[in-house]
């Protein structure tokens, strides 16, 4: 059993950045971050696609800026890049860092289908 996503289309951009940075005002940076990245190359729907790809993911709170701050080393483009991808190796980072702190759940790898967005 698949566990529920935690956003979707129908919630207000705030609501969204919310819900995915479980209050950590890291995650809230690189969310905003990733949001800008996209917004400076007209294309907003993309980071929102991004999003959506993490929440897939179980991608929440601290991990967000973990995989933002330590794994991407802050540059937006690998950020892009291995959401995208969704990259096995950020998993693993992911899943073996102990900052996700106690009862988190652990990342999936997502299901590829052929009915991507990009």
């Amino acid at each position: 059993m698949t566990a529920a996503r935690r956003v979707d289309p129908s919630m207000s951009p705030f609501d969204a950045l919310t819900a995915m940075a479980e209050g950590n005002p890291g995650a809230i940076k690189a969310l905003m971050a990733l949001l800008n990245y996209h917004k400076l190359q007209d294309d907003e729907a993309v980071a929102w696609i991004r999003i959506f790809q993490l929440d897939e993911m179980r991608i929440y709170g601290p991990a967000i800026w973990i995989l933002y701050d330590d794994y991407c080393k802050r540059s937006l483009d690998v950020l892009d890049t291995v959401i995208n991808n969704n990259d096995e190796a950020v998993v693993d980072f992911l899943n073996a860092h102990r900052g996700r702190g106690p009862g988190a759940e652990p990342v999936q790898r997502r299901i590829e289908t052929a009915n991507q967005l990009d």
